[in-house]
């Protein structure tokens, strides 16, 4: 079930674990795992049943310096008030990023993310579906990723847009990664020139990714 008032699910000790035993792979490895947090939630959706859900999961993020976790919301005016870290206490590898989909909710949003003091503070692009123009932001950014929607119904990704994106981020020197066209499956390439394609965030360490 979906909506304000319907409950929501929550996983059991097993899924909680699986960070642990990536942490420990990771440091036995030399490297580091990248974790995609929350893919079917919002971490900082205002609900007070949630608030145990997220200082367990500021718990677990300090005790797994071995991953860099990436933290996405649509909420970012919810950050300083319900992050599980004081102001000034936000772990390093705890990566913060939002998503906007068009000009009028990168301007809703990206000034409350980019008045956070994350050390890594990203945007997702993605579905692209309109002209988006980040440069009042990007001196405040660390990364941006770019993608088209998929699936029935999907709306076509403007070239254009993409295109305008990854200029303005590759003039201010700020990574950018494009991560699909707009197609019946993700992860298709399409239109998309290979010169767009930036997969590691650089100045990072080397990692490969997970979700949790």
């Amino acid at each position: 079930m979906w909506g304000p008032d319907a409950p929501r699910r929550t996983f059991g000790a097993a899924h909680w674990a699986e960070p642990l035993r990536w942490d420990r792979d990771a440091r036995a490895a030399g490297t580091c795992r990248r974790v995609f947090c929350g893919s079917m939630c919002d971490w900082l959706e205002d609900r007070r049943d949630l608030d145990a859900e997220r200082t367990r999961l500021g718990h677990l993020i300090e005790s797994t310096s071995g991953l860099d976790w990436q933290l996405l919301t649509k909420r970012p005016e919810n950050l300083a008030r319900l992050s599980p870290w004081p102001t000034g206490t936000h772990p390093a590898h705890a990566w913060v990023g939002t998503t906007v989909e068009h000009q009028a909710t990168a301007t809703a949003r990206l000034d409350a993310l980019c008045a956070y003091p994350a050390a890594v503070r990203f945007v997702s692009a993605e579905p692209l579906i309109g002209a988006i123009d980040l440069r009042p932001w990007l001196s405040r950014l660390h990364w941006v990723i770019v993608g088209g929607e998929s699936g029935p119904g999907r709306r076509e990704l403007d070239l254009a847009a993409a295109e305008r994106i990854v200029r303005d981020c590759q003039d201010a020197g700020i990574a950018v990664f494009v991560k699909q066209d707009s197609g019946a499956r993700t992860g298709q390439q399409g239109r998309i020139p290979d010169t767009w394609f930036v997969r590691e965030f650089p100045g990072h360490r080397p990692s490969n990714s997970a979700a949790a």
